[in-house]
């Protein structure tokens, strides 16, 4: 009589059992880890959009701002970024773009996260030096996604220009107000 090779219905369920408790495990940390991927290349991307409005505003020696904007043409009322953002020379610093300033730089939406600020649009001076719209010489962005605020970041934005990400606002406490995408 010949032997045959193979897995009994027994094995098989106890691989089965044990492959959906590992899924179990892993499944809610992986799905963690890409919304914490997410909201690091959204404060990437915000990061980098700041450092090119100053230097624009440092290069040619004219003030640059930035504010939200849906169409990636003019600014929007309010201070919800998720929706997209430009970068324009603001030669009247009015925080609008006008007819003689040029929309240097366009940012586009980005997915599950929700960005808020306090001002409606920043400006950097020629010399690198930062200043919201209502004339706060320091800023914050907050980024959420939908775990609400245990999990959100502050971009953090201060006068010298220089913009870091942390886990508390500029008073330094913990992220309390968070718009869910």
């Amino acid at each position: 009589m010949k032997t045959q090779n193979g897995f009994t219905i027994i094995e098989l369920m106890i691989v089965m059992a044990l492959a959906a408790v590992l899924l179990s495990i892993g499944i809610p940390g992986f799905q963690q880890m890409v919304q914490d991927n997410r909201r690091a290349s959204a404060s990437v991307e915000m990061i980098s959009a700041l450092q090119a409005a100053r230097s624009e505003a440092i290069k040619r020696n004219q003030p640059v701002s930035l504010c939200p904007s849906n169409d990636g043409d003019s600014c929007t009322n309010g201070n919800a970024w998720e929706p997209g953002w430009i970068a324009f020379t603001d030669l009247d610093e009015d925080g609008a773009v006008d007819a003689d300033e040029n929309v240097l730089q366009s940012g586009n939406g980005l997915n599950a996260i929700a960005i808020s600020s306090t001002f409606e649009s920043l400006t950097y001076r020629p010399n690198g030096r930062m200043e919201t719209n209502d004339g706060d010489a320091e800023a914050e962005f907050i980024m959420c996604d939908s775990r609400g605020a245990d999990a959100g970041r502050a971009l953090l934005v201060f006068r010298s220009g220089r913009a870091e990400t942390s886990e508390t606002d500029l008073a330094n406490a913990a992220i309390t107000s968070c718009r869910t995408p």
